[in-house]
């Protein structure tokens, strides 16, 4: 799945095109489109609420922000970002990320995207060049028997996760095949995954990524990395959570994600 002129070319018997921008938690927000639809849209411009990346975490509009502004709607432009195969779909389908313009066609700087490009540019306007990289951690919880977080299970030896084991080899060993579909992932969307090790916490991974040239491409980079892991833990019948501390009564740990807006 490519994009030419920004629109989305068919690969793989493309049925439908997810149409995403991250807002600002971090998480993916857009519409399901047919693809046939998609070739109809002008340089491939979509509508979506300006709203839409101003919201909280669950969702709900935050009442005091100023991108509380109802149905206005933003056009929806592709970043350059190839749209990319998603996982766990009934019918074959792409993602397509994409940042936000007003009618004007002006940048809309509740897009964070667009945040991070003007201070990219000024940047560039001093001979500077940033270079980012994120470290990324995570934990794998099984709620198969409620709505409970629980460990996983060692998908080896059968038994559930009971402790915290930093740096643990053996847990690495009996999630290697989790990690070898999420390095295999990423390596079709140029995420560039460099060392993954087991965390503190019971079931906490963290995957760095190397550091790169490009703050817009770290932070593509990270959100997208986000969505992989979520997505190979899910065809395993696992939840996976970049909540710092998901279990009340074991270790956590706080971990930053450097402009993965």
């Amino acid at each position: 799945m490519t994009t030419t002129n920004g629109m989305v070319e068919s690969a793989n018997n493309t049925e439908y095109v997810y149409v995403a921008a991250g807002d600002i938690n971090g998480l993916l927000r857009g519409k399901r489109i047919p693809f046939n639809q998609m070739e109809k849209a002008e340089n491939g411009a979509i509508r979506l609420p300006l709203s839409i990346l101003g919201v909280d975490i669950w969702g709900a509009d935050v009442i005091e922000s100023s991108q509380c502004n109802g149905d206005i709607d933003a056009i929806a432009r592709p970043t350059g970002r190839a749209a990319y195969p998603l996982l766990n779909t009934s019918a074959p389908s792409s993602l397509l990320p994409v940042w936000l313009y007003t009618e004007n066609n002006e940048p809309y700087y509740g897009d964070a995207r667009h945040v991070l490009d003007y201070i990219s540019k000024k940047f560039k306007a001093l001979g500077l060049t940033p270079v980012m990289a994120t470290e990324l951690e995570f934990y794998l919880v099984d709620y198969t028997e409620g709505e409970t977080p629980r460990p996983p299970i060692r998908p080896k030896s059968g038994l559930r996760l009971n402790k915290t084991s930093i740096l643990s080899i053996n847990d690495l060993l009996q999630f290697d095949e989790f990690l070898d579909e999420v390095y295999a992932q990423c390596k079709k969307l140029d995420i560039p995954a460099d060392a993954a090790l087991a965390e503190n916490g019971c079931g906490q991974f963290e995957i760095n990524l190397l550091h790169v040239d490009d703050p817009l491409k770290a932070a593509d980079d990270a959100i997208l990395f986000k969505q992989v892991v979520k997505a190979v833990a899910a065809r395993r019948k696992l939840t996976a959570t970049f909540m710092a501390k998901p279990f009340g009564l074991q270790s956590g740990m706080v971990f930053m994600c450097i402009a993965a807006y």
